[in-house]
């Protein structure tokens, strides 16, 4: 199994330290300034977006953003509101392309409710259906966005237990937009929480349509995003998996504290999992 090139996330404050290690080996980088609703509200992502150009020339790696998703659920059924859910993810993608991105974060809407439920019928049509339905209706107008300016949406597991539904929902969606991310620690919460499969599995069901993949440990109880070797994730699982893929996702270290990125790559490519 041949290392992988991995890169980081993290705000365009901390770019510069992190300079050398991200632009001389045109590593893959994730923006984090554009995941709050109110920069979007008073427009304020049009300067962070001019600032990230300023503090980012020169660099030729793989540039993301993650965007917004704080109290916005793409499953929400009550039209009104899914009106401004849908124009905040607009507004996330319009973002991500002046920025320079290539790439945006979404969040995924399922949790144990959708997967517990997912056969129950409600008005003649099954639960997950019609989620499935009112998700695609949502996204829709930021996929026609993303679509025309070449930024490729990836929804990232958060609450899912099935790594198959939030599969089954691209697939259905049919965009050459929309694919997959895998949060190594959410997965891992969901094994302990929920008994959903190990870390590993949510890799093998994405296949090629995971282009997207934040990479953080934890001990599979809470959130915690520390360095890989700091938790109990089976890294060599995870990237033994990741080698079978054609698909190439931008590999992130996604952590709390900044200055253990180092620290994080240290680790895998030690164990020759990285470069």
């Amino acid at each position: 199994m041949k290392p992988f090139k991995i890169g980081a996330a993290m705000p365009i404050s901390e770019v510069e330290n992190h300079k050398p290690w991200l632009f001389d080996d045109e590593r893959d980088l994730e923006l984090q300034d554009f995941v709050s609703n109110e920069i979007y509200i008073n427009e304020d992502w049009k300067n962070i977006a001019q600032t990230a150009k300023k503090k980012l020339k020169g660099f030729n790696g793989r540039l993301g953003v993650h965007g917004p998703f704080w109290g916005l659920d793409f499953s929400c059924f009550d039209s009104e509101v899914a009106k401004v859910i849908s124009k905040r993810l607009c507004q996330g993608v319009e973002a991500a392309a002046e920025t320079g991105a290539i790439q945006m974060v979404m969040h995924s809407p399922f949790d144990n409710w959708h997967e517990f439920n997912r056969f129950n019928i409600y008005n003649g049509k099954r639960a997950l259906e019609q989620v499935f339905d009112v998700v695609a209706r949502i996204i829709s107008p930021a996929l026609k966005i993303a679509e025309n300016e070449g930024v490729e949406l990836v929804m990232e597991n958060i609450k899912d237990i099935n790594p198959q539904t939030r599969r089954q929902l691209v697939e259905s969606i049919e965009s050459n937009s929309l694919k997959l991310s895998i949060d190594t620690g959410h997965a891992h919460i969901a094994g302990l929480a929920s008994k959903a499969p190990p870390v590993d599995i949510f890799v093998e069901d994405a296949g090629n349509l995971l282009k997207h993949v934040h990479i953080q440990d934890g001990d599979g109880y809470a959130d915690r995003h520390q360095a890989p070797g700091n938790g109990t994730i089976n890294w060599h699982s995870v990237f033994q998996s990741l080698s079978f893929l054609e698909s190439n996702p931008h590999l992130i270290l996604e952590l709390k504290n900044y200055g253990e990125i180092p620290i994080a790559f240290s680790y895998l490519s030690e164990r020759g999992l990285a470069f």
